[in-house]
């Protein structure tokens, strides 16, 4: 349950940065500025976070699956 808690809380935290990204881009006539830069650099660090960590759980399921059929 707590898990869920952290990655409920997680997407969240994208979210709210996805839609401050929005505002911050349709605000300023198109022009990026230095707040919307560091919130496209937080979200991209963000999103390479999610995929490492899908990554490790197919090699974690993987690598189960295989003990499994060992046993």
């Amino acid at each position: 349950m707590n898990k869920l808690k952290k990655t409920t809380a997680k997407h969240l935290s994208f979210l709210q940065m996805m839609d401050k990204l929005s505002a911050l881009l349709f605000t300023e006539n198109y022009h990026l500025s230095d707040e919307a830069y560091r919130t496209v650099k937080r979200i991209t660090k963000h999103l390479n976070q999610l995929i490492e960590r899908h990554e490790q759980d197919l090699r974690d399921n993987k690598m189960r699956k295989q003990e499994q059929t060992t046993c």
